[in-house]
């Protein structure tokens, strides 16, 4: 089953509304030490949370990965059982009780841009499932990327942002249909 049927099949089901969120700050770097002047900030990259990847045998969104630990530990930590939140039909699962409250509080902050598709798939018009140890935290919140390559691409051409978030509606479109 290719990933978009996976992600059709989802929406057949659980049919929330695509609201398109964005957060528009400085770039920083994962640790959270600062702005990068490398990357431009670009208007309002969407933050979808309907939209992110969920492993279909558990229902989890992000395989189970706590978002909010990319900004607070600087690494990817598995969620537990036991601080899980249904957001937007979808179960996220989180490290601690403080790390669900802050994504109870504020999911368009913690929920990952493009959905948690690789941005520079993305840019290719395409949604292109990603691993959770290659991230950014960066334009604006967390991209989540499919391997190290890609990550090293999306710094080193400013241009992709600009065409991943013009090609995002028709790739948005992809995934709902």
């Amino acid at each position: 089953m290719t990933a978009n049927a996976r992600h059709r099949t989802w929406f057949d089901r659980a049919a929330p509304a695509i609201v398109a969120l964005g957060l528009c700050v400085s770039a920083v770097d994962a640790s959270g030490a600062g702005a990068d002047s490398r990357l431009p900030t670009l208007p309002e990259l969407p933050k979808i949370s309907e939209l992110v990847p969920i492993q279909h045998s558990s229902g989890l969104a992000l395989d189970g990965i706590d978002p909010v630990s990319y900004f607070t530990s600087g690494r990817a930590i598995g969620g537990r059982a036991q601080f899980e939140l249904m957001h937007n039909g979808i179960v996220w699962r989180f490290a601690n009780a403080a790390n669900r409250s802050a994504f109870a509080r504020n999911p368009e902050v913690y929920s990952p841009i493009f959905g948690g598709y690789d941005p520079v798939g993305v840019a290719g018009g395409r949604a292109v499932t990603s691993n959770p140890e290659y991230f950014l935290i960066a334009d604006g919140g967390l991209l989540l990327f499919r391997n190290s390559q890609n990550k090293a691409r999306w710094l080193a051409e400013p241009d992709l942002r600009a065409v991943a978030q013009r090609n995002w509606s028709a790739v948005e479109t992809q995934l709902v249909h």
